[in-house]
């Protein structure tokens, strides 16, 4: 599968990461982080030498390697939780203008 298409990227944050920005008053970055976080979170630990975990950090993951398919499933998870948990309503890409194939 190809990496995210450019298409997607924008979609991605021409509607998806501004309307959620727009509802939370957070920057568009910030959003970004906070949903890969949420939905592709990556767990971190400092392991002293002889492997006893010192702590535990959960950050998000990358999007950056996502190819066309997970990054669109990507979308849709936050997408309905946008719906279901903020009460947001995000267009589909067509909808939005930016073609049926995103």
């Amino acid at each position: 599968q190809a990496t995210r298409s450019q298409q997607q990227n924008r979609y991605f944050w021409g509607v998806v990461i501004k309307a959620i920005s727009d509802y939370t008053g957070y920057g568009p970055d910030e959003t970004h982080e906070i949903l890969k976080q949420r939905f592709i979170p990556k767990e971190l630990a400092i392991l002293k030498g002889n492997g006893e975990v010192i702590d535990r950090y959960v950050m998000g993951g990358s999007t950056r390697s996502m190819d066309t398919v997970e990054f669109g499933e990507y979308m849709e998870r936050i997408k309905e939780w946008a719906a279901q948990e903020l009460d947001i309503y995000i267009p589909d890409p067509d909808e939005a203008g930016y073609g049926a194939g995103v």
